[in-house]
């Protein structure tokens, strides 16, 4: 199938990202499934056996405002700190 993007470019746009603002193409679908079962941000990141990790903070009635880059390695920024600001909840 992503061969034909390439034989077929205007017919089958390749898109790699349906969330650009252009959702029309032919491209990998953006899921996230474990063991068979969808999983949601819940189950992703408020699960006990996820919860309890000493590098994650999950933090209620708030929103992100920016994800601040922290440095870079090999070459490519690192991203490891998030300005947040309180919900309007």
């Amino acid at each position: 199938i992503i061969q034909t993007t390439k034989d077929l470019p205007e017919d089958f746009p390749f898109n790699l990202d349906y969330n650009s603002g252009n959702p029309l193409g032919v491209g990998y679908i953006q899921q996230t499934i474990g063991g068979g079962r969808r999983s949601s941000s819940a189950t992703s990141y408020l699960a006990a056996k996820y919860i309890n990790r000493s590098n994650l903070d999950v933090v209620i009635n708030t929103q992100a405002t920016r994800i601040l880059k922290t440095g870079t390695l090999n070459g490519l920024p690192v991203f490891g700190a998030v300005e947040v600001g309180r919900a309007n909840t």
